[in-house]
This record gives C-alpha cells, sequence and structure tokens, in this order.
C-alpha cells in the first residue's frame, strides 16, 4: 500500500471514531441578495458559506449531501490537504474549498465553476467569510474546452457527486488525466483526486472504464458511517 493510500485508510478510520457524520447545528442570517449560514462539521468545526436564500432549505435537509460529506472529512482530516495545491470541480457553493481554507493549511485553493454568479459566490465564501491565510484563485471553467482550464500544477483534485451526467464522464476524465499526470516519480508525492458519489450512482462504472483507457487508477470504497455514498480516490497509473 502506498503512502498516499495509507494516510486515506487512516483519516477514514478518524473520521468515522470521531463521529463527524452527526447532524451538527446550523444556522444563518438573511440578507437581501443572500444568506449566511454557518455549517458545524462536528467537534466545533464551523465553516461559514454564502447561498441564496432559496437554497436555505437545500442545505438544511435531512441527510447530508455528498459536498458536507467531503467537506466533514476535510474538517478532520486536514493533513490531506496540508501544504497542497487544490484544484475544486464543481465547486457550487464552495462549502469544500471553504471548510479547506478554514480548517486546514494549504498551499492554494481554486474554485471553478462553469457558472460565473455561483463561482463569484464560492470565491466570496473562501475569501470574505473564512479569510483564508492561503491563496485562493477562481476560474470559470468548462471541462469541454481546455482553453477555460486553470494553467497551474495542483497536487489534489475535490469534487462530489460530479457523474450524474453521463455526457460529464468523457470531460471529466480528460480534466483528471491532465492535473493527474505525474511530475515527478517520487510516491510519496503522487497527485490524487477524491471524489464522493452517491452508492446508487448509474454512471460509476462508465467513469472507471473511461479512466481506465486514460490510464488512471480509481479505487472505490465506503464512506465512513453513511452508506449512501462512496469514496472514489484516483491516481494517475503513470505516476
Amino acid at each position: 500500500m502506498t503512502q498516499s493510500r495509507r494516510q486515506l485508510k487512516l483519516a477514514l478510520g478518524l473520521v468515522l471514531s470521531l463521529g463527524f457524520l452527526t447532524k451538527g447545528s446550523e444556522g444563518f442570517t438573511s440578507t437581501q441578495s443572500s444568506a449566511t449560514k454557518t455549517i458545524d462539521m462536528g467537534q466545533d468545526k464551523l465553516v461559514n458559506i454564502y447561498c441564496h436564500p432559496a437554497e436555505e432549505k437545500v442545505i438544511s435537509f435531512g441527510l447530508p449531501s455528498a459536498d458536507i460529506a467531503l467537506a466533514r472529512m476535510m474538517a478532520h482530516c486536514p493533513s490531506l490537504i496540508d501544504g497542497k495545491s487544490v484544484l475544486e470541480l464543481n465547486s457550487e457553493l464552495g462549502l469544500i474549498s471553504a471548510t479547506a481554507c478554514r480548517h486546514a493549511r494549504p498551499e492554494h485553493v481554486a474554485v471553478t465553476h462553469w457558472d460565473s454568479e455561483a463561482l463569484s459566490m464560492a470565491y466570496a465564501t473562501c475569501t470574505r467569510l473564512q479569510r483564508p491565510k492561503n491563496s485562493v484563485s477562481r476560474c470559470r471553467m468548462d471541462w469541454s474546452l481546455p482553453s477555460t482550464w486553470p494553467n497551474q500544477k495542483y497536487d489534489l483534485v475535490l469534487a462530489s457527486n460530479v457523474l450524474s451526467d453521463d455526457s460529464c464522464i468523457l470531460p471529466l476524465t480528460q480534466v483528471l488525466q491532465y492535473y493527474l499526470a505525474p511530475s515527478s516519480n517520487n510516491d510519496e508525492f503522487r497527485k490524487r483526486a477524491l471524489i464522493v458519489d452517491p452508492i446508487d450512482q448509474v454512471h460509476r462504472d462508465a467513469f472507471r472504464y473511461a479512466a481506465d483507457k486514460a490510464r488512471l487508477d480509481v479505487s472505490v470504497s465506503a464512506f465512513p458511517g453513511m452508506d449512501n455514498f462512496v469514496l472514489l480516490d484516483v491516481f494517475s497509473k503513470d505516476g
């Protein structure tokens, strides 16, 4: 087992032992154009996000979403992202990146989305509400247009629920192939992607097939404490 996979296995055991998936207290303060919502990641780890007032009930819905599941993993296992340059795909409200900024020490965090309004809100969540010590960038990214991809190297790619549309499988695979391409032979620093996916996702096999053809290694494991999600750990086979 490589050090990266061993580290992830230990991290999964840690979050399970912490019971961090227990629903925490949440609250928000509404404004005319947006709401500020505080999400408790467990163990008194709080993250503030901007959202549209209409999305408040969605965020508070009973079972945690894939975004919240991955964000809570980042909050309780900061060693996964400490010192790394992180790219979040399809950032939506920016919860995952905001958690990285608030509760870990990444070198850099990049939020991306195809919609400019969503992207601006995610960026504001990271920079205004978390006031991170690390640098944060934003990019309006279309997976189908390489010209829109951030021209930067990343150590870690994060994403959640990105396999729901079969038309996205090939572009997503190409994005991962590009950013996970090895820059050295030091296995300790192999680039990786962590993706949280609903367990009943019908396009996961298609993604794994496309990833294998692109020389990407995809391992799937149960998400700790949550039967309705799985964790995909992705590496380049050329690493």
